[in-house]
């Protein structure tokens, strides 16, 4: 399925697909929710899932702002994580 697919541009496109498989599946919950707090719920899931950040301190791999801060809160680094929410949000 991915065999024409370049190694390095792998994580981008599983990244994207499924942020955007994520969102379209939203759609289905956002319509259950009242009128603006389901288009309200949508943007924010769109915000945190699509807002750029860098993996590991690597600059030149691009990963969301919130596995930053996942990350950073799973090794304890409450500072970086705050540092990283200051910077993106």
């Amino acid at each position: 399925m991915v065999k024409d697919v370049p190694p390095a541009d792998l994580p981008m496109y599983a990244y994207l697909g499924g942020a955007v498989l994520v969102l379209v599946l939203w759609i289905l919950v956002a319509r259950v929710l009242p009128k603006p707090l389901g288009g309200m719920s949508w943007m924010v899931l769109f915000a945190v899932l699509l807002a750029p950040g860098t993996a590991l301190g690597d600059p030149s791999e691009l990963a969301p702002a919130s596995i930053s801060v996942v990350y950073a809160v799973m090794m304890k680094d409450y500072a970086g994580a705050v540092a990283i929410c200051c910077r993106y949000w």
